[in-house]
């Protein structure tokens, strides 16, 4: 039976803590190395992960580090797993009981080492959502298909909605420098280390919609540049594919500019309709938005 490392980065987050280790310990598939990486959380969430090192034993590793974002912990774990497969579950989230059971199917049946799956948006009001395609067909994809059906919003490109064996992750160290995106700039060395990449339809993870906090906080020009480094590296990998993703990530990146124009209008205190920098020129934007964070 194979193990399956699961980690799990964690940050003042005992509010939904219990409910996504509960969710990992839960899972049919039993054979599980469960790695607590707690990032210098000032709340309860340290208390309620020793708390489950103790009563469930060592199938739980618990580490505490000092808060170095969540990339840290990413790697921190990354570094501490021994298991076949890899798999990394947000901590405000939880799984489906049969997730790893099903991907794990599709890895033996079909020899994929990187196995996603669909997933459900779970929103405050209580409404849900489903991510994907929400069926039991296995499509079987090339990076640049698995990149492409992205960018074109038919499943989230995510370090929580797949499962890998550990090959994938070879050589790949999730970027500490950035406080978001670490998932998005490793997506391409991540997919071009798999050797056979799946995608399950059957939604198997709950990925919660808290308030976004994106555009929220003093760390949230920072984050913006992320999503331009990220952006940056998808261009980067296009250049070397003739291009052919570039119209798409234009249409990401107008998507998100969108969303950041409220912000940018108060940092800067002139007022931006929300369409104005989705407008205007990629390498222009990518300028102001780095020349706006170093001021503030």
């Amino acid at each position: 039976m194979p193990k399956i490392s699961v980690i799990v980065p964690i940050y003042n987050v005992e509010k939904y803590l219990r409910k996504c280790v509960d969710s990992v310990l839960g899972q049919t598939h039993r054979d599980l190395e469960i790695i607590l990486v707690d990032d210098g959380s000032s709340d309860g969430s340290p208390r309620i992960c020793e708390e489950y090192a103790k009563s469930v034993g060592a199938s739980i590793r618990f580490i505490r580090q000092k808060n170095g974002g969540v990339a840290a912990a990413r790697n921190t774990g990354l570094a501490a797993a021994s298991g076949d497969y890899i798999h990394f579950v947000d901590s405000d989230d939880w799984l489906e009981p049969n997730m790893y059971e099903e991907l794990l199917k599709v890895s033996a049946q079909e020899g994929a080492d990187y196995v996603s799956c669909s997933c459900f948006l779970d929103f405050e009001n209580g409404e849900q959502e489903i991510k994907g395609y929400n069926n039991s067909q296995i499509r079987f994809m090339t990076v640049n298909e698995y990149f492409g059906n992205y960018l074109k919003g038919e499943f989230f490109l995510t370090l929580w909605s797949r499962i890998c064996k550990r090959n994938v992750y070879a050589n790949v160290r999730f970027p500490e420098d950035v406080p978001c995106c670490e998932d998005g700039l490793t997506a391409i060395p991540t997919l071009l280390n798999a050797r056979k990449i799946a995608h399950l339809g059957i939604p198997l993870y709950h990925y919660r919609q808290r308030m976004d906090s994106l555009v929220r906080g003093r760390a949230a020009m920072p984050k913006i540049r992320a999503w331009f480094r990220q952006f940056d590296s998808w261009f980067a990998y296009s250049k070397t594919q003739d291009k052919i993703f570039d119209t798409m990530i234009m249409d990401k990146y107008k998507s998100v500019m969108k969303k950041f124009a409220v912000l940018i209008t108060k940092k800067t205190k002139i007022p931006m309709p929300a369409n104005l920098l989705s407008l205007l020129p990629y390498s222009l934007t990518n300028f102001m938005v780095k020349l706006i964070g170093r001021s503030g």
